[in-house]
């Protein structure tokens, strides 16, 4: 990510006590896009309220081209993140979802 001037945004998610849990994907709604910069999600650990800005979890990155992202004024069209594989997250844990691209143009 060295050189890239990026734009983001986070959202942080508590996991239930008890059992862990599997995350396969993430669905995003986007109400306008960029015609060429792609968009990023990565998971992320909290720490002190924020989201860790040095951990990313492993195969958490998802990369999806600006083709790929739907659009819709009434969250009626949904983007998919996808995992790689299923990412295993402890229960009574927070995490964050953080969102970036190099572009403005991104309306989440």
């Amino acid at each position: 990510m060295a050189n890239r001037v990026e734009q983001g945004i986070a959202q942080s998610i508590y996991v239930d006590s008890g059992p862990g849990r599997y995350l396969t994907s993430v669905d995003l709604y986007f109400s306008e896009k960029d015609d060429t910069a792609p968009v990023f999600l990565e998971l992320r650990p909290m720490e002190n309220g924020l989201p860790s800005s040095n951990i990313v979890f492993p195969d958490s990155t998802v990369t999806v081209s600006a083709a790929s992202v739907n659009t819709s004024t009434d969250a009626s069209a949904a983007t998919k993140f996808t995992f790689p594989e299923p990412i295993y997250v402890l229960g009574d844990t927070e995490y964050a979802f953080v969102v970036y691209s190099p572009s403005k143009n991104y309306k989440l």
